[in-house]
């Protein structure tokens, strides 16, 4: 999942998402993500920066919430068959829909 959206995003190169620039390096790591560099606007940036995946923590969860209520199924089939409380496919469809 998270590897889709880098491919997609990074095909033609790695860019800054601040300012576009491709003047961009390796910077270490994040929360287990890799860390860039713009050294055009000096901000750091992962693969997952301006994403609606941002600040999710299990995004697996996140992922099957998102398709099981896409394809119709109520908050609480949702809930019982992720384990997850009612908030978070509320936040996270909000995150989605503002993104």
């Amino acid at each position: 999942m998270v590897s889709e959206i880098r491919d997609r995003r990074f095909s033609g190169g790695y860019h800054c998402p601040h300012c576009s620039s491709d003047r961009v390096v390796r910077y270490g790591n994040y929360r287990k993500r890799k860390r860039y560099l713009c050294r055009s606007c000096r901000k750091t940036f992962t693969d997952l920066t301006s994403t609606a995946l941002h600040y999710i923590h299990d995004k697996e969860k996140f992922v099957h919430a998102a398709k099981l209520m896409l394809s119709g199924a109520t908050l609480e089939k949702t809930t019982k068959k992720t384990g997850i409380s009612i908030p978070l496919p509320l936040a996270g469809g909000t995150k989605c829909l503002i993104s």
